[in-house]
């Protein structure tokens, strides 16, 4: 959303008419797909005075908000209470929203913030977006990948539960409130 906000205050659109992801990790290794991007339907980087803004310093800055954030309050706790509030609002009223949240790369072994269309089912389908990335930004999502399977395989097991194991869990969970 930071990104958004700053992209449309530096080109005169309202921040939801801009529409960029900032796609894999939510950290340092995280990046922004400008070339998927868009305003009003107009590629974004087409768009009238995008040329005039560095890019990369912008990813960079907005990326590196929250540590600034984290030294004012200590904490960011309303970035992440906006992001959760409407993952819920889609869930809950079955949006059909396009969300990049945290799901399972279908061709990798780790989980990356992909767009997602997300309703009532939760995370219903995951939009592969890297074919449609430029060079740069598919090398990229290539680096956040690897460096969250090399995090993940650091991490010791957590037990005997399987992908199936942990989708009957929820169902049971889901059953018991029904």
């Amino acid at each position: 959303m930071r990104l958004r906000v700053e992209l449309g205050h530096r080109l005169g659109v309202h921040a939801s008419d801009v529409h960029v992801n900032v796609l894999g990790e939510h950290g340092d290794s995280q990046f922004s797909a400008y070339s998927v991007g868009n305003i009003g339907g107009r590629p974004l980087l087409e768009f009238p005075g995008v040329k005039a803004i560095n890019l990369e310093k912008l990813e960079y800055d907005v990326g590196h908000k929250a540590y600034e954030i984290i030294n004012r309050k200590k904490y960011t706790a309303y970035g992440v209470a906006n992001a959760t509030a409407t993952i819920v609002d889609a869930i809950l009223f079955d949006r059909k929203a396009v969300l990049p949240v945290s799901v399972k790369d279908p061709t990798r072994e780790c989980f990356l913030s992909i767009p997602t269309v997300v309703g009532v089912q939760g995370a219903e389908t995951v939009l592969e977006i890297r074919p449609h990335l430029n060079y740069a930004e598919a090398q990229k999502y290539d680096a956040t990948a690897d460096t969250l399977e090399h995090m993940c395989a650091q991490l010791p097991p957590v037990g005997p539960m399987t992908r199936t194991d942990a989708l009957d869990a929820g169902a049971a969970r889901k059953e018991a409130y029904d």
